[in-house]
């Protein structure tokens, strides 16, 4: 068999130019590739100033530095496709000012000189040019001659856009950029300015004494560091680790580690994997290789408890959610609903219990009514002071009603209230009677597991004062606490047509007040047309 052999060109077809802007950059993040571009040309000991101009008028996009710049070679070389002599710096892979440009225009100008050099490099690429009559080995650069030896950096001139500078682009563009540059701002290596305002370091607003910081060794004896706390304020869009690499942000709010769901929206870190391999457009980690699973196997253990704390802090978040009126109006139909359960009467009032008398003009009779009230409330006035000084008596303010409900309980009236407690959890709830203090308190315990999944709070909040209260009537009457979930399931049966009635009430209501503004709708419209008509 005879094997023959021929050589022939693989110069890449010109399209592949204009084929890099289907990369899938966002505005954002073609930004900031160029900015990034920037970074690495940035002077030691010396912070560097970046520019961006979002012109609206004249439809371009400038980004511009005073960095080290570029000589002649190096510029020719940055319009080369794939090549880079950054071996471990942000642009190792030559791609990045390439597909930046292409993804936002059409036409694209760069422009450098570095210090102590009179000449300053220019190379514009036109797309349709380059398709027409582009040549891989004939690519133009200019040289200007006699420029200030004191003139260094690098800018870059996009126009034709193919995106549209929609007037809060500007607005959204700094914030994505304060959030990746946030390490280089703050540490003051950066500063950088859109059209006219300088981008701050995001700052956010942690729980004291949860920030951690830790340090992952890998088998082959890389090393992965980094921080986690949790936030004051949960939040979707702001939880999850920003991973940087080479102080490049990678990926931003990764939910790392878990699955995301609104009990974890907590949970927020930085973890610098500078040793990890990347995608070539940087923002993938190759997450199939041998060293990234063994840092993210190690990580999922290492999240735990912060998982736990995070937990916690969505259970806490749910329980303060609701509203002190929506509060206070379940008290009342509590209330409401446990005089309405008669087979609480016989553990309320004892068998034999004396009735209560009172005299009026017609005669005495008993105030049976009043008797048979196990829940009641009470406006009581209470005197709010002012906080204490150090030169001033405490002078009391206006005086405040507040409601004040009871339960009678074997012919003793106890003051009644609940709120929320930590308690193991296993545990959904503690009923507690204090009997010095004439009070019934069932806490509801915050780190109860399934608050997690809890959607009506209120409808939880209700199962559980329910049996609460059940349980405190059967421990006071000594009866046999089988007896609990049967009052409880009765006492909710009575409170949820309390609340079907009432909200009822509030449709009727609205339809009321419809109806009169119809009404005087009609009016005003009829007096207008005798007006009309009068005047005719």
């Amino acid at each position: 068999m005879k094997i023959l052999k021929e050589k022939y060109s693989i110069v890449p077809d010109k399209s592949i130019y204009p084929k890099l802007s289907q990369s899938g950059y966002s505005v954002g993040e073609a930004v900031a590739e160029l900015i990034d571009n920037s970074i690495d040309a940035r002077f030691e000991n010396k912070t560097l100033n970046v520019e961006v101009i979002l012109d609206r008028i004249d439809k371009q996009i400038i980004v511009s530095d005073n960095g080290k710049g570029m000589d002649k070679e190096a510029a020719k070389k940055s319009i080369i496709l794939a090549y880079s002599e950054k071996k471990d710096q942000l642009g190792q892979f030559g791609l990045g000012l390439k597909t930046a440009c292409e993804s936002l225009g059409k036409k694209f100008t760069v422009i450098t000189t570095q210090i102590n050099s009179d000449e300053e490099y220019l190379l514009k690429f036109d797309e349709e040019e380059w398709i027409n009559n582009g040549d891989w080995s004939n690519f133009e650069i200019k040289i200007k001659k006699e420029v200030n030896k004191r003139k260094h950096g690098t800018k870059v001139v996009i126009e034709d856009l193919k995106i549209v500078l929609y007037p809060n682009l500007i607005t959204n563009l700094r914030k994505q950029l304060e959030e990746r540059f946030t390490p280089f701002i703050f540490n003051k290596e950066v500063a950088i300015k859109v059209n006219t305002k300088w981008l701050k370091p995001e700052k956010l607003d942690l729980i004291e004494d949860t920030k951690n910081d830790f340090e992952i060794k890998l088998e082959d004896g890389n090393v992965v560091k980094g921080w986690t706390a949790i936030l004051r304020q949960g939040s979707q869009e702001k939880s999850g680790f920003n991973l940087f690499r080479r102080g490049r942000l990678i990926r931003a709010h990764e939910k790392l580690g878990y699955a995301y769901h609104p009990s974890k929206m907590w949970i927020v870190g930085e973890i610098y994997m500078d040793c990890m391999p990347v995608t070539h457009n940087k923002r993938e980690f190759i997450v199939e290789s041998p060293r990234y699973v063994d840092f993210f196997e190690k990580f999922q253990e290492l999240i735990k408890p912060v998982l736990v704390e995070a937990q916690k802090r969505h259970r806490e978040a749910q329980i303060s959610d609701l509203p002190p009126e929506k509060k206070e109006t379940l008290k009342d139909n509590i209330l409401r609903a446990l005089n309405k359960t008669d087979e609480y009467k016989e553990f309320a009032f004892p068998v034999g219990q004396k009735p209560v008398k009172r005299s009026d003009e017609e005669g005495e009779f008993f105030e049976q009514e009043k008797r048979d009230r196990i829940g009641e409330i009470k406006e009581e006035v209470v005197p709010e002071e002012k906080n204490k000084t150090e030169n001033k008596k405490r002078i009391p303010k206006k005086a405040q009603t507040r409601r004040v409900r009871f339960i009678t309980i074997a012919g003793k009236k106890y003051q009644f209230d609940w709120d929320w407690k930590n308690f193991d959890e296993y545990i959904a709830k503690v009923s507690e009677i204090d009997k010095e203090h004439n009070k019934i308190m069932i806490y509801l315990n915050s780190s109860f597991p399934v608050l997690n999944f809890v959607k009506d709070q209120v409808l939880y909040i209700s199962i559980l004062v329910a049996e609460g209260i059940a349980e405190v009537f059967i421990k006071e009457n000594n009866k046999n606490s089988d007896k609990i979930i049967p009052l409880r399931d009765k006492h909710l049966t009575n409170l949820a047509k309390i609340i079907t009635e009432e909200k009822e009430l509030e449709k009727k209501l609205k339809f009321l007040k419809r109806a009169e503004k119809e009404k005087e709708k009609l009016k005003s419209l009829l007096k207008e047309r005798d007006e009309e008509i009068l005047v005719e």
